[in-house]
């Protein structure tokens, strides 16, 4: 007998979700009010949000790059971001050439045969503005091919940069950005940019940098921020210093980010294929405990609780990228 010859493309639901889960309850699905139903989105929308607690989610890493504004101390990071895994200062050269422009999009010409592959974009508008911008190459000005995306479509704040990495690059004369809606808001800057270099930033513990006695201390020139605090505010934001003044810098940051929420019952779920069992089986435990008494069968919650840990252990254990572990120890001497 043939196999599907798909992998990954069975669409499990979120209505589907939770009737697996009350079937583990013992209570068929059809029999499930609409107090119940709703009961359970909402039990799946605090387990989804409890999973931040227990570690790293690696399908929810994500780069995020902020622009640098000179004598700028704080960073505001986007709702949703559980912390920031790493931080890295980057400077990059930028190119130069004609602008080009037309309807909805602006540019740069690098000249004939100065062909160049860009590797992040920065850009920064007039005014507020929401845009959905969209980075394309062309050889001759007339062809051209989307190499990147900058962040879906979002409010941007006049005076802000926003940035955007072109990963797997090409080299090309003619470079732009388009906004998809066919209308780019006026453009205050645009930077193209290629050879990036990063240097890591060290992330400071609260105490640690509460005490720093001057936290606007930036040098007239070439200063980098080398160690940053994630302020872990509701809406959430990182602290450098010193502040910089590398009005073209950029600071990376790969972020760990609260699961999608559930959404709509026709929805799938933020989680890879691995982690179905587990959340249906921990959904289940949790829709058990608000069921009418008498509706749950004895020792059915002592075994879903026991089904749930073990597959809970084995999720967690496949959260992993299997890279060698590497021991760093620095020991050095004490003095007062």
């Amino acid at each position: 007998m043939a196999t599907s010859g798909t992998v990954g493309a069975t669409s499990i639901g979120v209505v589907e979700i939770i009737e697996h889960a009350f079937r583990r309850c013992g209570k068929l699905a059809s029999t499930i009010p609409g107090e119940l139903q709703l009961s359970a989105k909402e039990n799946l929308f605090f387990l989804l949000s409890d999973l931040a607690n227990r570690g790293t989610s690696l399908w929810c890493v994500e780069k995020r790059i902020l622009g640098v504004i000179p004598s700028q101390t704080t960073f505001s990071l986007p709702v949703g971001t559980v912390d920031v895994r790493d931080a890295f200062y980057r400077t990059k050269t930028d190119l130069t050439g004609t602008t080009i422009s037309g309807s909805g999009y602006s540019g740069l010409d690098l000249g004939s045969g100065l062909d160049e592959a860009v590797y992040t974009v920065s850009i920064m508008f007039t005014a507020s503005t929401t845009a959905t911008m969209v980075i394309e190459s062309s050889p001759d000005n007339a062809t051209w091919t989307q190499r990147a995306a900058f962040p879906a479509a979002q409010t941007v704040a006049a005076g802000t940069r926003i940035c955007a990495d072109v990963d797997n690059s090409i080299s090309a004369r003619y470079w732009r950005v388009r906004d998809t809606s066919g209308t780019l808001p006026t453009v205050d800057t645009l930077t193209f940019s290629t050879t990036p270099v990063e240097t890591p930033m060290t992330k400071s513990a609260n105490n640690d940098f509460i005490r720093v006695p001057n936290k606007g201390f930036g040098t007239a020139t070439g200063t980098k921020a080398l160690q940053y605090w994630y302020d872990k505010q509701t809406t959430p934001r990182i602290w450098v210093w010193p502040t910089t003044q590398g009005s073209v810098d950029q600071i990376v940051l790969w972020t760990q980010r609260h699961i999608q929420d559930v959404g709509a019952l026709t929805n799938t779920l933020d989680i890879p294929q691995r982690w179905m069992e587990s959340i249906i089986l921990t959904l289940a435990c949790r829709c058990a405990l608000e069921l009418p008494a008498g509706e749950l069968p004895p020792g059915r919650l002592e075994f879903l609780e026991g089904k749930a840990a073990e597959h809970l252990t084995r999720a967690e254990a496949g959260e992993s990228d299997h890279s060698p572990i590497r021991l760093a120890i620095n020991i050095g001497a004490y003095s007062a």
